[in-house]
């Protein structure tokens, strides 16, 4: 059955026309149909709603949605707000919200699913200029699914492109978000309930000060995104007493060429026991990693960094503060540069897998690698150090690359020879015995 002629839609009259066009496509046994929508208004039942031409709102919010199972496509028609606070494109607070093929400019916020489960947000594209704009705005809520959407705000001040805000159990899917005052995606706790658990995998943030932040929130994991933080401060991703998240093969890129430690292509504030590995982390400015902890807001321990690239031209990896003890640094590649690998002003922070591991591995030390210092693998085809002039790489031996109270007593090294019939290690062992 074909539907020819389209008719305005009231805000009364949106869910009585679903059911009705729902019923007609039941009994010819079609495909669902779609209610046509023309004007702004109130989606108060069920069922599948598409945009039949553009719309547009002078204030306040344009289309409301108040019931559960709503699936509104907009068929890549806009609806263009007010460019004012406050103003909201599509709301809804009901369950199983879908909102696809959207184009959305001017709002305060483009989409805000308030408290829904279930939902997902589709191949949208949302811009705003509107001071403290957020493009697609999730409080609340759990399990739904942001996929292949573009969200750019440039506002004059703060806002966020892709906001999730003590909201948990979403899956984040090849996003665009970019916001180039502020923060391009944000995980952010509200009223002490983190947003927890959720999944980012292969989307970009952009922020003018950080890529991605994640706040207060926990047992998250990042994929393959990639983070990009332009301003000084400015930071590629950024974890602010957040614990026990995972950032797997991500880029974190920090832009600014300013000396300032909060520039930084990965940063964490009062953060411990997350996992990072795989990660291209770099910096043109102050560290390329940085982690700080301090006994009166929090400590970052525990936290392990494993098969990292770091590159910058000032610090690579930066530990500061009275309570940034207990991480691990295991098999990370230190790039060349004019500044220096690591400043560790912290204690008990760990560079090799240990003596109880099967094969003692540390990290890759430029300088150990071209044999500006020596470190030998006296075990030929293990690859990692444990003698020589340089070993163990630390304060003392880095030639000016460590500085603070650790030791790598495994570098990786392409040096093989012979200890002299005992390895250094060994004699550091025995001489401990004594």
């Amino acid at each position: 059955m074909k539907i020819s002629k389209l008719v305005k839609i009231s805000s009364i009259s949106l869910g009585l026309m679903a059911l009705a066009f729902s019923a007609i496509a039941f009994k010819s046994g079609e495909a669902a149909s779609f209610a046509p929508i023309t004007s702004c208004g109130t989606i108060s039942s069920s069922g599948n709603y598409e945009l039949a031409n553009n719309l547009s709102s002078a204030s306040g919010t344009c289309l409301t949605i108040t019931a559960p199972n709503v699936n509104l496509n907009c068929l890549n028609f806009s609806i263009t707000g007010p460019a004012a606070y406050p103003s909201t494109a599509i709301y809804s607070n009901q369950a199983n919200t879908s909102v696809s093929n959207c184009t959305i400019n001017d709002f305060w916020k483009g989409i805000h699913f308030e408290n829904v489960s279930g939902g997902s947000v589709i191949k949208n594209d949302v811009r705003s200029d509107v001071t403290q704009a957020f493009g697609i705005h999730l409080s609340g809520g759990t399990g739904n699914t942001l996929q292949d959407n573009t969200a750019i705000t440039r506002p004059s001040y703060g806002g966020a492109a892709i906001n999730l805000e003590g909201s948990s159990n979403n899956t984040l899917l090849n996003n665009y978000a970019e916001s180039d005052k502020w923060i391009g995606i944000t995980l952010w706790d509200l009223g002490g309930i983190g947003a927890n658990n959720n999944v980012l995998t292969g989307n970009t943030g952009i922020g003018g000060a950080d890529g991605i932040i994640v706040w207060r929130s926990h047992n998250n994991r990042l994929v393959s995104n990639t983070g990009t933080g332009t301003g000084n401060p400015g930071r590629g991703i950024y974890l602010v007493a957040s614990n026990s998240n995972t950032l797997d093969s991500n880029i974190c890129s920090a832009t600014a060429s300013a000396t300032y430690i909060g520039v930084a292509g990965c940063d964490l504030i009062w953060s411990s026991n997350n996992y990072l590995a795989n990660n291209q982390i770099q910096s043109n400015g102050g560290a390329s990693l940085s982690i700080y902890g301090d006994g009166t807001n929090g400590a970052s321990s525990g936290n392990i960094m494993a098969d990292n690239t770091l590159s910058g031209p000032n610090i690579q990896a930066y530990i500061y503060g009275n309570a940034a003890g207990g991480n691990t640094f295991v098999r990370n590649h230190f790039t060349e540069t004019a500044g220096i690998y690591v400043r560790d002003e912290s204690s008990g922070n760990i560079w090799d897998t240990g003596e109880g591991s099967r094969v003692r591995q540390g990290n890759y030390w430029p300088n150990v690698l071209s044999g500006s210092v020596e470190v030998i693998d006296s075990k030929p085809g293990n690859g990692w150090g444990n003698c020589g002039t340089g070993f163990p790489y630390a304060q003392a031996t880095s030639q000016g690359k460590f500085f603070g109270p650790g030791a790598d007593n495994a570098p990786a090294t392409t040096n093989i020879g012979n200890c002299g019939g005992q390895n250094k290690l060994e004699t550091i062992k025995s001489q401990k015995k004594k």
